[in-house]
Formats: structure tokens, C-alpha cells, sequence
């Protein structure tokens, strides 16, 4: 098991490193959660649309079909779980 302790050691400067990574850690977290809301708009957009040559194209590439039904379909691959 492993138990929780504090270790008594002083420090004899700012620990500049952990900050950093942790700054590094947290601008990707805000990179990746707005280019997942770039996406889910991009679906909801996309989907919106009832015509035009990309609209006919892209459940083709994306689903295998051209039925346009797959939008729903695409728009749950970009959804959050649960």
C-alpha cells in the first residue's frame, strides 16, 4: 500500500520547472478543448446545411453512404461519452 507522507524537506528555490510543465499541461488541456468545440460546430454547421456539393460528399467519405441521415450519425461520433 502505499501511504501518504510529507516530506520534510525545505526548499531553497521556487520549483521553476514543475510550474512550467504544469503550464505546458494546462495550455494543451485549452488547445484540445477548443478545437473539439471547433469540431462539434463544424459537425452541427455542416449538418445544418440541406444542399451543396460538400454536404453530398462528405457522409460518402465519412459513413459509406450518401444518405443524408448519416448526419446524426457523424454528429454522435464527435459527442461526448456518457
Amino acid at each position: 500500500m502505499l501511504f501518504p507522507y510529507r516530506a520534510q524537506i525545505q526548499l531553497q528555490r521556487i520549483p521553476v520547472l514543475t510550474i512550467l510543465v504544469s503550464l505546458l499541461c494546462l495550455g494543451v488541456f485549452v488547445a484540445q478543448s477548443n478545437s473539439e468545440r471547433a469540431l462539434k460546430d463544424a459537425a452541427v454547421a455542416h449538418c445544418d446545411q440541406e444542399d451543396g456539393r460538400g454536404f453530398r460528399q462528405a457522409p460518402q467519405r465519412i459513413a459509406g453512404s450518401s444518405d443524408p441521415q448519416t448526419c446524426p450519425w457523424a454528429q454522435e461520433l464527435v459527442e461526448e461519452p456518457g
